[in-house]
């Protein structure tokens, strides 16, 4: 578990006048926000299965921060509800495991800015990702 504070880009309220990227950029400033997270990390015996699962919440959903969305490493908390599943293949010898990593899971960090011409403009933190596959060890 973890509690903390941290800088963080966010954005004020209200919709674009005139839709410029200048506009966007004045709407956009730095500002702290207090984070909490949680992980789990736990393997089942029986089946040898890997899971690890985490949750980072914050105090307001109108921020971004970067995170690394091509980490292949499920270690890392990242915002939102997020799941990594590693089940290794009977009758490989433990040498070929199934892999399903799902990030994001409730879609938070999206955060829609109003256009003049009454479209949205979507700024997204961290998208919402499902990535899979198979890992052979060597």
């Amino acid at each position: 578990m973890m509690l903390g504070g941290e800088g963080a880009l966010t954005m004020n309220d209200g919709p674009l006048v005139v839709g410029s990227p200048e506009e966007l950029r004045t709407l956009l400033h730095e500002a702290q926000r207090h984070v909490a997270a949680s992980r789990v990390d736990a393997r089942i015996p029986w089946t040898k299965t890997h899971v690890v699962a985490s949750y980072q919440w914050s105090d307001n959903q109108r921020w971004a921060t970067p995170g690394d969305i091509y980490s292949t490493q499920p270690n890392h908390t990242m915002p939102g509800l997020n799941l990594c599943v590693h089940q290794p293949l009977p009758g490989f010898a433990r040498r070929v495991e199934a892999t399903a990593d799902i990030r994001n899971m409730l879609a938070q960090g999206y955060f829609p800015v109003g256009l003049p011409n009454g479209q949205q403009l979507m700024l997204i933190e961290t998208p919402r990702t499902l990535r899979g596959g198979l890992a052979f060890t060597f």
